[in-house]
């Protein structure tokens, strides 16, 4: 079967477009070649591409338009869209008493038809036939997927040999991606692994991490990437110098400390909760 190629409309300045409006839009109004671009300005300064922008821009949040068009309800609320109007008093408008409700035999009562589907298919205590996932070994999930990956990492009745990769070193990964990076770099019997190395000797199984050695630590770059405090002190990472500004530096007036009750005093919020966690009888 002959491959036909889509036809392709290419304008003067060398960009290439599947569809002729893309390009007849292209040169209206982005083209470095026509001089003349078809603008829609509006009377407050702004100024688009489109037609459509400049309506919606002068109906709902011009500047210059003495008249926009809201949707107000009668409860004081005001809206820019008619279906955010319809939205508002089909399902929170104070006045409205009647609102539209999607209601469950249980009791439960919804503003969304697809909530209560939903909640029909995995929740609703009355519903006899849920949607539910079974395993063999006994586990029911509500997701399909919960069900896959139950039965890819931790069913006791599933066959290990189909939901493991093995390397043939000894070890064993759930996920295949993590078997693949195992064998280029750390696996005892592979004899060409993917390395990094450096002129100064450091090799690495990342390039993020040659990258950085060479940024904040090789001996042989002369020029590394350092923050510097006011007050002298050095880091290697931004992270690291903001974390100094903000919690150390004796420059800084105002330092950010987390208290426990207990009167301790801590420069980090997650060293605050481990202490409360471990002191909470």
């Amino acid at each position: 079967m002959p491959h036909t190629s889509k036809k392709k409309y290419k304008c003067e300045c060398g960009k290439v477009f599947t569809q002729k409006g893309s390009l007849d839009n292209h040169k209206r109004t982005a083209c470095s070649l026509v001089k003349v671009k078809i603008r829609f300005p509006c009377d407050c300064g702004r100024v688009f591409t489109q037609k459509g922008s400049l309506n919606n821009h002068k109906r709902t949040a011009c500047s210059s338009a003495k008249v926009k068009i809201r949707f107000p309800c009668e409860c004081g609320r005001i809206f820019t869209q008619k279906g955010s109007l319809d939205n508002h008093k089909r399902t929170a408008c104070s006045l409205v008493k009647v609102k539209i409700r999607f209601p469950c035999e249980c009791g439960r009562s919804f503003t969304q038809k697809g909530s209560l589907d939903n909640h029909k298919r995995t929740a609703c205590p009355l519903e006899a036939d849920k949607m539910r996932f079974s395993c063999e070994c006994g586990k029911i999930f509500t997701q399909k997927s919960n069900l896959a990956n139950h039965k890819q990492m931790a069913c006791s009745l599933t066959d290990k040999k189909n939901i493991r990769f093995s390397c043939e070193c000894g070890s064993t990964f759930t996920q295949k991606s993590n078997l693949l990076n195992h064998k280029k770099t750390a696996c005892p019997l592979e004899t060409v692994k993917i390395r990094f190395p450096c002129e100064c000797g450091s090799v690495f199984s990342q390039k993020g991490n040659l990258v950085t050695h060479k940024q904040t630590a090789c001996p042989l770059e002369t020029v590394k990437i350092r923050f510097i405090c006011e007050c002298g002190s050095i880091f290697s990472e931004k992270g690291n110098l903001a974390k100094h500004k903000r919690t150390a530096c004796p420059l800084e007036s105002v330092k950010i400390q987390f208290p426990c009750e207990c009167g301790t005093t801590f420069s980090d919020k997650s060293s605050l909760f481990k202490h409360k966690k471990r002191h909470v009888h």
